[in-house]
This record gives C-alpha cells, sequence and structure tokens, in this order.
C-alpha cells in the first residue's frame, strides 16, 4: 500500500493530475515469487465488484455534481490492475450499469496482464469511455515471466488479433525497452523515461487524445 501510495504521489507531480487511487492486496512479502503471483491475481479478480461500485461512485458524482461534470476523467490501469477491469466488464449486469452514460474520457490499459486471446470482445462490450488505449511492450521481462507462470500470453506484451475495434493500440518497445513500470521514473531504478513517452502519457492521462 505505501508503495503504491507514493506512486500515486509520482503521478500526480508528473502529470499533473488529481489521482484517485484503488488498491488491493497485491504483495505478501512472505510468500515466495510464485505463491506471491498467484495472491496477487486472486484478490485482483477478487476485487472486480469493489471497483464497480467505485465507478458507480465516480458515474453518480459526473451525472449530479456540477463541479465535477465538467472535470476529465481518466482510468489508468496497470500489470494486474487490468484484471480487475476485466473481470467487472465481464459480469453483464455491472457492464450494462456502467454503459448508460459515457462518463469516462480515457481509459488507458497498461502492460495488461491479462490473456490477450478474445480481449476484443470483453473490450469490445466497453461503452462508457470515450477512448480506450492499449499500451504495450513485445519485450516486457515482467509479462514473459507472467506469460510462463500463466501459461498464457498477455494483452500488455503482445495483444492478438482481432483487434478490439473500439481501441487503440501503441507499442511501445522503442521507447521503453523491455521495461514494465515505464510511466513513471521510480527512484531507486535506472530506467527514465524519454520525453515523449512522458508527454503522450500526460495527455492521455488528463483526458486528451495523442491524435
Amino acid at each position: 500500500f505505501t508503495n503504491n501510495m507514493e506512486r500515486a504521489y509520482l503521478m500526480s507531480n508528473t502529470y499533473h493530475v488529481n489521482v484517485i487511487l484503488f488498491d488491493y492486496a497485491s504483495i505478501n512479502s512472505q510468500l515466495s515469487i510464485l505463491k506471491n503471483y498467484y495472491f496477487s491475481y486472486h484478490n485482483a479478480v477478487n476485487s472486480a465488484k469493489q471497483y464497480y461500485h467505485f465507478l458507480k461512485n465516480i458515474q453518480q458524482l459526473k451525472e449530479s455534481t456540477s463541479l465535477f461534470a465538467n472535470k476529465k476523467v481518466s482510468i489508468f490501469l496497470h500489470s494486474m490492475g487490468n484484471l480487475v477491469f476485466q473481470k467487472m466488464i465481464k459480469n453483464q449486469a455491472m457492464a450494462s450499469e456502467l454503459n448508460r452514460i459515457k462518463f469516462i474520457d480515457n481509459i488507458i490499459f497498461n502492460a495488461a496482464d491479462v490473456n490477450r486471446k478474445n480481449h476484443n470482445r470483453w473490450i469490445g462490450n466497453i461503452e462508457f469511455a470515450k477512448n480506450i488505449i492499449i499500451n504495450y511492450n513485445t519485450s516486457d521481462t515482467k509479462l514473459m515471466m507472467a506469460m510462463l507462470i500463466s501459461g498464457n500470453r498477455k494483452m500488455g506484451s503482445k495483444p492478438l488479433r482481432p483487434y478490439a475495434r473500439n481501441a487503440d493500440y501503441t507499442n511501445l518497445h522503442k521507447e521503453v525497452g523491455n521495461n514494465h513500470s515505464y510511466f513513471l521514473n521510480i527512484p531507486n531504478r535506472t530506467f527514465r523515461m524519454n520525453e515523449k513517452v512522458k508527454i503522450d502519457f500526460e495527455k492521455i492521462l488528463n483526458g486528451q487524445t495523442l491524435s
């Protein structure tokens, strides 16, 4: 939790956005790498209902609060955080309720640790966002490891066609190398974003488009 709070603070300062952090238990220091992966995986998918209620609160604020109605709102999903969203949107009742209005400007699926197979189907069910962006890195070493553990290739490393018609796809490999958390300059890590990556992230996190 403290690491995620630090990253939320870094995102706020780096991209000049207000951050609302949704967190779930993703690390148990007493477990091995393999067991911790499954610990995080199960907690992610089991958080879908809570995440739905979180988004419903945002939806209601956009509908009922004049000050909030004029604000740009983007959803940023990183790594296993994409599992939470996937589980939620595959629930027909939850998806239908959220799809009543377009209350989100951009949804950013970043380094998604979800099965790439048939991703176009559940992403195609998203109607409450104006834009959907899928960032992937064909040399993401962490997602390669996740592939070996889970037995399936990841959307965040190499999406499988057919692509979702309502999404834009960006391969960031040339800009980020083999990195996984390439959206921030994290203290004590050697990776540093180039200026183009930073500018593009700032635009989409602030509800703008890249075109």
